[in-house]
């Protein structure tokens, strides 16, 4: 009888505990990190222009207001999208959100502008704001994504040009699949790429390609990814839907390409080629190219401005960043570097770009219109990769040789933390919505994740044995 009473009390004791965790947790305060008790909700965007003009459009921030309460959570976003005519979907955000009834949705829109002529008209305008009345529950831990369209025409009017927006919700369908959940890493000794998801880590597929795949860029609507594989001269197409090799494009014997770059428009890739100096463009319609174009010694990297007329080559063996003007397909413009430039990147605007030098150990600001060198930034021993974080002024700077990124603020010329990741990082790839920086770690073969917000790192992924290029798909809807 005691050895039962005992037991009883036992489980009596056992169950107070365990109610009183779940307790305890249910009144956590509200989290934005992945993981806690949170919903999440993606919101997809559709937008087009009903008069087919080119308009660029900043989107400043998403804000929901929850039923019951006063205030919206807002989430910055000041995100610039180019529409060309035909509707364009993107994902804004995969946002964590408290449990509960959602009953608005608003994105402010600060700044608008007309493409005409080969310049940007800005469009005079207040801050616009596209509100939308939504029903939306949300449950704990439940996923669900909303999917809403804006309409953008241009109306003349006494004063000139003045932007107009209409809203509505699309259709419910019965199952939105989102691309925005994966990564796709180039393994260049298992000749592949590999697939993982974002949230989880959890390994979804391993895809065969060329020989020595590199470079890896995504087309704007995430329906394609293309590979740059150095050691068989061309460049694979995968469809992000199935995850199988659709097409491959050879470059030509020798080329060895590298690093890519695609305009936002999705229309042509621009790949460096290390092997044969040049760069080759490639019209994404018909998958030819279009032209070979001479650059310097050994070209690693580029990027692209954000209208698609420049492409910024770094020429690791002959210390060079060139401009190179897509329209008029010739070098327009060649700056000195310090010793061994590699990664390169624009700022949103196109104003400034970031050279990131292996054997200097800096980071090279060029002015674009002044096409000089205006600032040197020091960072950690052998950077590689860099990105430009225009919300938050901030370089993120992969660190081959000290095994470390730096964050470096660049409007302030300092250096902000260092933070430890694995060994020989060589990529990166920058998750705006949810905070979180990729990396690659060519040296012991695994992916690290950076909570920006803690500045540490929060996972540490396996990707193969020795991996190169990442990117993440964060922008079509299946």
């Amino acid at each position: 009888m005691k050895i039962k009473n005992n037991m009883s009390l036992y489980l009596r004791s056992l169950a107070l505990i365990i109610m009183g965790i779940f307790l305890t947790l249910s009144c956590l305060p509200y989290k934005s990190q992945p993981g806690g008790l949170d919903a999440r909700l993606s919101v997809i965007l559709e937008m087009f222009t009903e008069d087919e003009k080119d308009v660029s459009l900043t989107i400043g921030e998403v804000a929901l207001k929850r039923e019951g309460e006063g205030a919206s959570v807002t989430f910055p976003l000041q995100e610039r999208f180019m529409l060309k005519g035909a509707p364009k979907q993107v994902l804004l955000g995969d946002f964590s959100v408290q449990p509960g009834r959602y009953t608005r949705l608003t994105l402010t829109i600060p700044e608008a502008f007309l493409f005409h002529d080969g310049s940007l008209i800005p469009i005079p305008m207040s801050e616009e704001k596209m509100i939308v009345d939504i029903d939306i529950d949300m449950g704990p831990w439940e996923r669900k994504s909303l999917p809403v369209k804006m309409i953008c025409s241009i109306q003349e009017s006494e004063k000139g040009r003045i932007l107009a927006l209409k809203s509505s919700i699309k259709q419910p369908r019965e199952r939105v699949g989102l691309r925005g959940l994966k990564a796709y890493v180039t393994d260049e000794q298992g000749n592949s790429v590999i697939i993982f998801d974002r949230f989880t880590g959890a390994a979804l597929g391993v895809v065969a390609v060329g020989e020595r795949p590199r470079g890896i860029v995504i087309s704007p609507d995430g329906r394609r990814i293309y590979i740059a594989n150095s050691g068989s001269d061309s460049v694979s197409v995968m469809d992000t839907l199935t995850a199988e090799i659709i097409d491959t494009i050879f470059l030509g014997l020798g080329v060895g390409p590298e690093g890519m770059a695609i305009t936002s428009d999705g229309r042509l890739l621009v790949t460096a080629n290390k092997g044969s100096n040049n760069i080759s463009l490639i019209d994404l319609d018909s998958q030819r190219i279009i032209e070979h174009i001479p650059v310097g010694r050994s070209p690693l990297r580029v990027a692209l401005s954000p209208w698609g007329d420049w492409a910024y080559v770094t020429n690791n063996r002959s210390n060079e960043l060139m401009i190179v003007g897509l329209n008029e397909r010739q070098v327009v413009s060649t700056i000195n570097t310090r010793p061994g430039p590699v990664g390169v990147a624009s700022s949103p605007g196109g104003d400034a770009v970031f050279v990131s030098c292996r054997e200097s150990n800096v980071i090279q600001e060029v002015d674009t219109d002044l096409k000089k060198v205006i600032n040197v930034l020091p960072t950690n021993i052998g950077p590689m990769d860099v990105i430009f974080d225009g919300k938050r002024g901030r370089l993120y700077v992969a660190n081959s040789m000290s095994n470390d990124v730096c964050v470096l603020i660049e409007s302030m010329n300092m250096k902000e933390t260092t933070i430890p990741v694995g060994d020989s990082p060589n990529a990166l790839a920058l998750d705006d919505s949810r905070r979180l920086l990729y990396v690659v770690n060519q040296g012991e073969g695994t992916v690290s994740v950076i909570d920006l917000g803690k500045q540490s790192v929060a996972d540490t992924i396996k990707v193969g044995n020795r991996p190169w290029g990442i990117v993440i798909d964060r922008f079509g809807i299946d």
